[in-house]
């Protein structure tokens, strides 16, 4: 009896060590960030994006195989599976939603809200008769629907935007997250604040067909939270210098 428990407990010791065999997943990335509003920053991103999911997966089953992409087919390789996963900024809108399956955004680039340091306002009502700019893109234009005396025009150049703030020739702006800070030199960011919130939702998650890849993108989610919490995470935002 006694030498059945032992052969037991050894059976039982050996199975605890046993490991799953690793398991390769496919991640296509345009490493230009053609359609990611990144301003100067696309070499930033794509190591921030590499070394963040080397860390992410490195204690995981799953190895991950880098399969550079064009932006324009992206998707397509989703479908022909070439690719179990992209990196994506496209926007949780709810068609996509029905086609494609969505990781936590692990790198923000919506837009901020910017004005003078010498205003004080507390609120969108408080620009009421006051210019606002924004970048051409008309999902912004709802935030500022219910103030009638606010003059909108919209930009096609963020340095230009940030000199019009600074001289008095506009009262506000809304600019890509990161395509402010490849702008936002010293001076300005003496002369000008920028909002902590980010009022459009775009930012670079991973993307999948609907349903596919799930426990991937789980467990993609559950460690970048762990990050979030330890500080790791911000800690690799500066290193690459993707921060304000």
């Amino acid at each position: 009896m006694r030498q059945v428990l032992i052969i037991s407990l050894l059976l039982l010791s050996s199975c605890s060590q046993i490991t799953l065999p690793s398991k390769q997943v496919r991640i296509g990335i345009d490493a230009d960030f053609i359609e990611a509003p990144v301003g100067h920053k696309s070499a930033a991103v794509n190591a921030f994006t590499n070394e963040l999911l080397e860390v992410i997966f490195k204690p995981t089953r799953y190895q991950i195989i880098y399969i550079p992409l064009s932006f324009d087919n992206m998707e397509q390789n989703l479908e022909t599976k070439n690719t179990a996963l992209i990196v994506s900024s496209k926007e949780m809108l709810y068609l996509a939603k029905k086609e494609f399956s969505f990781s936590s955004m692990f790198l923000s680039l919506g837009d901020v809200f910017i004005t003078r340091r010498t205003m004080q306002v507390t609120s969108f009502s408080d620009f009421e008769g006051k210019i606002i700019s924004l970048p051409t893109r008309s999902e912004l234009i709802p935030y500022f629907a219910p103030f009638k005396d606010l003059q909108l025009n919209f930009y096609t150049s963020i340095p230009q935007t940030l000199e019009n703030l600074v001289s008095g020739r506009a009262d506000g702006a809304m600019i890509p997250y990161l395509e402010l800070s490849s702008n936002f030199g010293v001076e300005y960011q003496r002369l000008l604040k920028v909002s902590k919130e980010r009022y459009t939702d775009r930012g670079l998650r991973l993307l999948s067909l609907k349903g596919k890849n799930m426990a991937v993108l789980r467990t993609f989610n559950k460690r970048l939270a762990a990050m979030k919490d330890d500080g790791s995470y911000d800690a690799l935002l500066k290193k690459w210098n993707l921060t304000l």
